[in-house]
């Protein structure tokens, strides 16, 4: 039981990290994101690099970030939206429409 519980602290201790890296990511992408507009429209001046910047750090942080629930839709049995929509459920229909609508 001692074994369980340590692994269940580093875990959390896992999750908490990975979360505040991306908490403070996003904040990053803002800063950028409103330092480029600064730059552009007040002292008419830009730099592509920063430009590409919070584009960049956003698919970072969308790919970190959508890769989480694909695990966990596998690890407890889930089978992709298609196949569920093939086998006529009704769970996979409002999928797709409420996706495509």
């Amino acid at each position: 039981m001692t074994a369980l519980a340590s692994l269940m602290r580093l875990i959390n201790l896992v999750n908490r990290v990975i979360g505040n890296v991306f908490m403070w990511l996003a904040v990053a992408i803002v800063v950028v994101c409103f330092w480029v507009v600064v730059e552009r429209y007040v002292f008419m001046n830009t730099r592509l690099w920063m430009q590409d910047l919070y584009p960049w750090m956003n698919g970072v942080m969308f790919t970190a970030v959508a890769a989480m629930p694909c695990i966990a839709m596998t690890m407890s049995g889930w089978t992709s939206s298609s196949d569920r929509l093939r086998r006529g459920s009704r769970h996979g229909l409002i999928f797709w429409v409420s996706v495509f609508s």
